[in-house]
């Protein structure tokens, strides 16, 4: 009971460190500003942001900057641009990267608007992580038994 508790605690943690490497962005038109964060909500403060212009289907870099404290970085759009790519990466985290193409003609994202809306909440994802633990503790114990009675 001891190991399996040891076992169940180890995965716990490393449950953990895996949904805080998700990334998030979100968009708003005026202004064009976006938002970044991890899966836990925290920010990426920092990160480098990359713009490119799309126009007629033709890409070209328009503007590159770092977001602020809060992971939001804003930019003034280009007349006559059909729509934005933008990649945010973490200086933090290197290798921690989002993109998002923002439509500028239906003025919405061309993506799901908020990445992450359909996500779980933090208490969701541990309600989840504990019925997946639980189904592999029953796992577990049926191959004892069945080693136990061979």
């Amino acid at each position: 009971m001891k190991k399996f508790l040891i076992a169940l605690t180890i995965l716990l943690i490393l449950l953990g460190m895996a949904a805080a490497h998700r990334v998030h962005i979100s968009s708003r038109i005026g202004e064009i500003r976006v938002k970044s964060w991890f899966g836990g909500g925290k920010p990426i403060a920092d990160g480098t942001v990359r713009i490119y212009a799309i126009k007629d289907g033709i890409e070209e870099f328009y503007l590159e900057g770092v977001t602020d404290e809060k992971g939001e970085y804003g930019f003034q759009p280009k007349i006559g641009t059909d729509a934005y790519r933008v990649e945010i990466e973490s200086t933090d985290l290197p290798g921690h990267r989002v993109e998002e193409i923002i439509n500028m003609t239906s003025m919405q994202s061309a993506g799901e608007g908020i990445r992450g809306e359909t996500e779980l909440s933090t208490y969701q994802g541990i309600i989840a992580g504990l019925g997946y633990l639980l189904g592999l503790a029953g796992i577990a114990m049926l191959y004892l038994a069945r080693k136990k009675n061979a």
